[in-house]
């Protein structure tokens, strides 16, 4: 398993807004529990990734379970898709408490949750965002995770939707 250390990347090609919708759907019975919804603006030109659609699809959940688990009733989880050049960003966006400044340095250590009333109050175990950070690189991709600049938690990745190989054996 991953979070055992023993795990390969199977790619293969993903219908990229077919899986991010997939996800939302599948969490939005959990947001709805809250009182929140999810909303997903894609961009229509996302296409195929080639991507382990398994490990992509527990990164999106793992974040859109984090974004719900922190935001209150009324709330509103967001996730935004785009291509940028070969890179597939993706972007998940609550309005709930956000991350205290000094848990921001701690987030991707495994077991580490924030130290606030909240955070204990709601069940964890504290590997999600280490998982999120070892899959995407894993991709050779990008994450990070910071305050929304108008309250809650903003998740930021961006993956290389083509291996440079494959990128260079269809210019060849």
């Amino acid at each position: 398993t991953l979070e055992a250390g023993k795990w390969h990347l199977k790619r293969g090609p993903v219908d990229i807004e077919a899986l991010i919708r997939s996800c939302c759907r599948l969490m939005s019975e959990q947001a709805a529990a809250v009182g929140a919804f999810i909303e997903a603006f894609v961009a229509d030109d996302l296409g195929e990734g080639y991507i382990d659609e398994r490990a992509i699809r527990q990164v999106l959940l793992n974040l859109l379970s984090n974004a719900i688990k922190f935001t209150d009733q009324n709330g509103v989880v967001r996730v935004s898709a785009w291509l940028d050049g070969e890179n597939l960003v993706i972007v998940v966006t609550d309005n709930g408490v956000g991350i205290q400044a000094s848990d921001l340095s701690r987030v991707f250590q495994p077991f580490e949750q924030g130290e606030n009333n909240l955070a204990r109050a709601r069940e964890g175990t504290g590997l999600g965002l280490a998982v999120v950070k070892t899959v995407i690189e894993s991709h050779g991709g990008y994450f990070s995770i910071c305050n929304g600049t108008e309250g809650g938690a903003k998740a930021c990745m961006s993956l290389p939707l083509i291996q440079d190989d494959l990128l260079l054996s269809k210019e060849a």
